[in-house]
């Protein structure tokens, strides 16, 4: 084959996605440019505490203009403490338990990220995360929680169950309940712990053995539950009246209370104590869940800040770090100096609104308001069934109606924070000129009564006097800070066949050609969620599967961004994280960033040229299905309905990051495996939907299909929001698409009949594969990580009398 230049496609698809403005609208002239709101400065927020869920309800009420607020959270539901004793007592599910954080921040307008904090960089003012990039702030604020301090006793971190933190033990308590479950012999269930927490705790799984041996048949196996005290006395920070009626009610339940006993060591079946020293004692247990005194995570002590003896962040009466005046913390991964106060979530919903108040006015620099937690306060423990002791000072009442009140009470604190009216747009408010890089740099902070003359008019000139063509260039030395600092924390992958490249200051890249052709394909949409890192890997992956469906090897690539209005800073910030995602993916698939063009926009869009070189000979195109063949897809269909819902802040928390983990998947080994296979056509399923994608590739040949819509696998949840109604903007134009399927009507009313036209982002590949391979094929794909894969169609022969209509046959199996 002779030396050449072949471009086998290129192509320019923009994804519509409902509800996608970030910003708020000026309304004041309809007929000018419309400006979201530009921001300046960062808050963050580190961990989905209940201090935080209420600063973020409350920003969502009362944002300061100008000003991003960000969530950072190694989870997606955050559990209501107050709650998890009715949890595990079977009263309450799992869902009106636990914050949906995803769905409370899409509501309120604060960018969630989900990662695990390694460390806090106070000089660079980042927060450093574990397999992501960090993320930059102006101010940070810490409610990450405590987890009990499990570490220093032999053997309890191999085989005792933390009850911190809380979103990881409900997982734990499944398996020990299936383990009740299935028990043919009585079990031994220990609680470590003598505080409230180990009461509530010890009384509710005593409640939910009594309910699961009701259930049982004959014979009645009894389980034993031992609440474990290291001292001669329980629930020490309450009045002796309390004390006395826990007694009581534990003596009641038949649950054993074991004083005196300090737990030296934990086996695989034994408790261990220290007491008498020369006589060790010892429990027989098959399970032991730890709820001792909490400790703090060691990132913050060695991040620099100052912590008390026990690892807590010391902060002063304002909530702000006493090291620190641009760190802020609440919860019980904070002790506040002046005040200390046991590890109790009562403290932490007092702060959620003195921190709110405090990170608002940090930010504008004003003056911080003081805190002084009560001294007393109202305590209710449930205790297993539906009964409650409540105490506050000397006053002491427990009884079922207590629960009552203390249900009313923790439904209606949820319903806050789960529960949400439909937002509106609100007008443009006025940005403080204390955030404004403008304002600062110009005018040089001069008196208010002089900037009040001036800042208005600044403020309009800043958001609405911004240059097209050239002049929207995102600013040189933006880029080049940018540029410079991720390519020195991630190497861009260097190419022999790349001569001149992303390094070099050229107008163009210069690409070496030998035998093989070059492939090119461009890609461009706005961003689908706020995450820019996350949407950087979907934008990358989505663009290079018209690669991967063409069996092409990709070898370079061009970026085309639009930046957001922001200051410098904010623009460097946002840069970076979405470059860092654009190179760590094309790295992956051996593809090297060869350049790109900046501009601003009213938001975030990423566009990707992807070239491919590839032998002419092994091209996969759309045509060429073949009689006996079967369809194979590799993705579960779903993502344009998941997001859309998402937008509108309907969609569960776990379903956003189900289809984000789709979409985040290459299909470039499925590609390979298919083209090992011998598939004879292949193309992948974006925008159009799968019926759109697919009558496309019916179009080339003379042959129709039958498809089974009770094995195409949609992802978790898709169905569901289809079901309420809920549909991307592209739905309704790729619906036309259906024209083509002869018995539609049939299935319409079908929960899965929607999803067929259901837009893409990153989608699957669809292959046509030889019936005797198909087997093999489908078990390699699994084996790859696929594990959605499925034959959904196979071909059926056109009659003679069809005069070229591309028949789609819908059948239920």
């Amino acid at each position: 084959m002779t030396a050449s230049l072949t471009f086998y496609t290129v192509k320019l698809n923009f994804l519509a996605f409902t509800g996608l403005n970030s910003g708020i609208f000026h309304t004041e002239n309809a007929k000018k440019m419309q400006p979201i709101e530009t921001k300046y400065r960062d808050i963050v927020l580190i961990g989905g505490g209940h201090a935080h869920a209420i600063v973020i309800k409350m920003w969502a009420m009362k944002p300061v203009p100008g000003v991003r607020l960000t969530l950072i959270s190694n989870t997606l539901n955050t559990p209501y403490s107050g709650m998890l004793p009715g949890l595990i007592s079977g009263h309450y599910t799992f869902d009106q338990t636990h914050i949906d954080l995803v769905k409370l921040c899409s509501w309120a307008k604060v960018r969630f990220i989900r990662a695990t904090v390694s460390q806090l960089d106070t000089d660079a003012q980042s927060v450093v995360l574990l397999d992501r990039p960090a993320i930059n702030y102006d101010l940070v604020s810490i409610n990450s929680g405590s987890t009990p301090n499990i570490v220093t006793t032999l053997g309890a971190k191999e085989f005792a169950t933390p009850v911190k933190p809380i979103s990881q033990f409900y997982q734990h308590w499944q398996h020990i309940k299936l383990r009740i479950e299935a028990a043919t012999t009585p079990l031994n269930i220990a609680v470590v712990g003598a505080g409230a927490g180990g009461f509530e705790l010890i009384t509710a799984i005593k409640y939910a053995c009594d309910r699961l041996q009701e259930n049982q048949k004959s014979p009645v196996i009894i389980h034993q539950c031992h609440w474990i005290i290291a001292g001669k006395s329980l629930l020490q920070s309450h009045s002796k009246q309390v004390q006395t009626k826990a007694i009581e009610y534990c003596e009641h339940k038949n649950i054993q209370l074991h004083f005196d006993f300090s737990v030296s060591q934990v086996t695989k079946d034994h408790l261990f104590s220290s007491k008498p020293a020369s006589k060790p004692l010892s429990l027989k247990t098959d399970a032991v869940i730890w709820c001792t005194t909490a400790s703090a995570a060691k990132w913050p002590a060695t991040s620099g800040l100052a912590v008390d003896i026990q690892g807590f962040i010391t902060v002063n009466n304002y909530l702000q770090s006493t090291s620190n005046s641009k760190v802020f913390a609440g919860g019980d991964i904070a002790s506040q100096e002046d005040h200390p106060r046991p590890k109790a979530g009562v403290f932490a919903v007092r702060q959620g609104p003195v921190l709110f108040k405090n990170l608002c006015k940090a930010i504008l620099e004003q003056p911080l308001s003081s805190y002084v937690p009560q001294k007393s306060f109202l305590s209710i423990l449930a205790t297993g069934e539906k009964h409650a002791i409540a105490s506050k000072g000397s006053l002491c009442i427990s009884g079922h109606w207590v629960w009552h009140w203390k249900d009313r009470i923790d439904q209606t604190f949820m319903r806050k924070l789960s529960v949400f009216d439909q937002q509106h747009s609100m007008p443009l408010q006025q940005i403080n000129p204390v955030l404004q890089d403008t304002l600062e740099n110009f005018l040089h902070r001069p008196p208010k009564r002089f900037l009040s003359l001036f800042s208005k008019k600044l403020a309009r000139d800043a958001d609405e006097m911004r240059c097209g063509g050239c002049g929207a260039k995102v600013a040189s030395d933006v880029l080049t800070y940018t540029l410079r600092k991720v390519t020195a924390d991630i190497k861009v992958l260097q190419r022999t066949d790349v001569i001149i490249g992303i390094e070099s200051p050229d107008d163009a890249a210069v690409i070496e050609t030998g035998d093989l052709a070059l492939a090119q394909s461009v890609d461009q949409f706005r961003t689908i969620l706020d995450d820019p890192y996350l949407f950087a890997k979907i934008a990358t992956n989505h663009a290079l599967s018209d690669l991967h469906a063409m069996a092409c090897e990709p070898q370079s690539a061009l970026s085309l961004v639009a930046m957001p209005h922001a200051s410098e800073a904010i623009q460097k910030r946002e840069l970076y994280q979405l470059m860092y995602g654009v190179i760590e993916e094309l790295n992956r698939a051996g593809c090297s960033l060869i350049g790109g063009h900046t501009s601003e926009a009213a938001e975030l869009s990423l566009g990707l040229t992807v070239n491919g070189i590839i032998d002419t000979e092994t091209i996969k195109k759309k045509s060429g299905i073949r009689v006996n063949q079967q369809l194979i897809i590799t993705k579960p269909l779903g993502t344009g309905v998941i997001m859309a819902a998402h937008m509108q802040a309907q969609a569960k928390g776990e379903t956003v990051y189900r289809c984000l983990d789709t979409m985040l998947q290459s299909n470039q080994r499925a590609a390979t495996i298919l083209k090992h296979y011998n598939c004879s056509a292949m193309t992948d399923v974006t925008g159009f939907g799968l019926i759109g994608h697919l009558s496309e590739m019916l179009a080339e040949c003379d042959l129709n299909c039958q498809i089974s819509l009770s094995d195409i696998a949609t992802i978790g949840g898709a169905s569901e929001l289809s079901e309420q109604g809920i549909k991307s903007s592209l739905y309704d134009k790729n619906l036309r698409a259906s024209e083509c399927i002869v018995n539609r009507k049939q299935w319409q009313s079908a929960s899965k009949y929607p999803l067929l036209f259901d837009p893409q982002t990153s989608g699957g590949l669809i292959a046509w594969v030889n019936s005797q391979d198909v087997s093999a094929c489908l078990q390699a794909l699994i084996a790859a990580g696929y594990a959605d894969s499925k034959v959904i169609g196979q071909v059926i022969e056109r009659s003679n009398t069809q005069q070229g209509v591309d028949v789609i046959v819908i059948e239920l199996v």
